[in-house]
């Protein structure tokens, strides 16, 4: 990832790169390193702020409220990705409003709220199976099986 972040940044593709960072920042949760997760959010929400794409944006606010969870700030992110969800079903960004209905009911299922998040997590795998978004269906039924199963 972080050579594709260099070549975003030598060939000025800023929207590019701040989905790249964004992506990184999930990778640095997963491996633990909260303090580089941190880093990569805040640079993806500085590389969105410089383009006029809301899709950068959605990937930097998705990036920096799971960041937000992870520090044990879930109330906060629960509402931030609120706004987004509202901002990405308003101007009809269907695979953001997805990603960010997956990203309210893993943070939901993390956070020791299984009995919202997990009903969250299977509309939302109806919903997205529905719209032909078989990726985000399969991770919200797992996230609501796995990760339930670690809150019950």
């Amino acid at each position: 990832m972080r050579t594709a972040i260099d070549a975003f940044e030598r060939a000025k593709m800023t929207e590019n790169n701040a989905a790249a960072y964004g992506v990184l920042t999930r990778i640095l949760l997963t491996e633990g390193k909260l303090s580089d997760a941190q880093n990569a959010a805040q640079r993806a929400l500085i590389l969105s702020q410089q383009t006029g794409s809301r899709p950068p944006h959605f990937d930097a606010a998705v990036a920096g409220a799971r960041v937000k969870a992870a520090i044990g700030k879930s109330k906060g992110a629960l509402q931030d990705l609120q706004g987004v969800l509202a901002e990405a079903t308003k101007f009809g960004y269907v695979p953001y409003e997805l990603e960010v209905r997956l990203a309210i009911g893993e943070i939901e299922m993390q956070s020791g709220k299984a009995s919202t998040g997990r009903p969250h997590l299977e509309a939302l795998a109806k919903d997205a199976r529905a719209k032909g978004f078989l990726l985000i269906a399969r991770k919200a039924t797992a996230a609501a099986k796995v990760q339930g199963s670690s809150h019950k």
